[in-house]
Parts: structure tokens; sequence; C-alpha cells
């Protein structure tokens, strides 16, 4: 009787090891890093949505904790660290500091650095389209692109 049990124990968890070896791992969550990104729409805290124009750039790209690109006017440069899920800060907000015309354009870059400012969280509507949400409840919506425009 010893025996049996003591083979039926071992049976029993070289079963649960290999069923549990055979399970398939779920798939690899989408990422947003080293693709090319196209701003499309700033929506402030207040609700207030505007849609880029176009010509205006704003293609970023997210690599290694770096957001790096090009604005309406000057190029742009960030710094994110993912705190846990979607949560994440970005900081930093350098620009160059060219003159555009017309002048909108530097509105543009301004609006743009203040709003990232404020992201503290990431949302994926699909593989092609990101949402980073902002502590104001303000949104920053881009586009996958394949190149900067």
């Amino acid at each position: 009787m010893y025996k049996f049990k003591y083979y039926l124990a071992i049976a029993t968890t070289l079963a649960a090891v290999v069923s549990q070896g055979c399970k398939q791992a779920p798939p690899a969550p989408p990422t947003f890093e080293n693709k090319n990104w196209q701003l499309t729409a700033l929506q402030t805290g207040t609700g207030d949505k505007k849609l880029l124009p176009a010509g205006y750039g704003f293609n970023l790209l997210f690599k290694h904790g770096r957001i790096d690109g090009k604005g309406a006017c000057n190029y742009l440069g960030f710094y994110y660290q993912w705190r846990y899920a979607d949560s994440v800060s970005i900081f930093g907000g350098d620009q160059t500091a060219m003159a555009c015309e017309p002048e909108d354009r530097m509105d543009w870059d301004d609006e743009f650095i203040e709003q990232m400012l404020l992201v503290r969280a990431l949302h994926w509507q699909d593989s092609t389209h990101l949402e980073l949400r902002c502590t104001d409840n303000g949104r920053i919506y881009f586009t996958k692109t394949t190149a900067p425009e």
C-alpha cells in the first residue's frame, strides 16, 4: 500500500509538471517602442480637441527610455519611465530654439510639450493607434507611421 501511494504521488506530480509545460504562453503585449508615431490630435484637460494641421509633422520615436523626434517647428526630446501596467512618466521636454512661420507652429510645439509632461498612462486602441492620458484628463493621440513625413 505504501508503494502505491508513493508511485501515485510521483505520477500526480509528474502529470502536473508536464501539463504546465505543454500550456502555450500568452502572446506578448504589443509595444510602442522602436516605431515611428505621428501626432494626430491634442485634447486638453478642458476637453478642447485640436487636430494637427497637415504638414505639421510631429513624428516621434520611443526607444530605450527616450522619445525623440520633430515637432511642428523644433526637434523635441523627452525621457520616459514605466511605473507599472500602463502607468508611465514622461519628463524632460527639451527642444531646439528655431523660429518658424506661421508662428502657430511654435505654439503647437509648446502646447505639445506641456501636455506630454502631464502624461501618466498609455492606452492601446490597436497596434496602429496610441493614446497617452494626462493627469488633467487631457489626451494625446498618435498613429503609427512608417517613416517621418
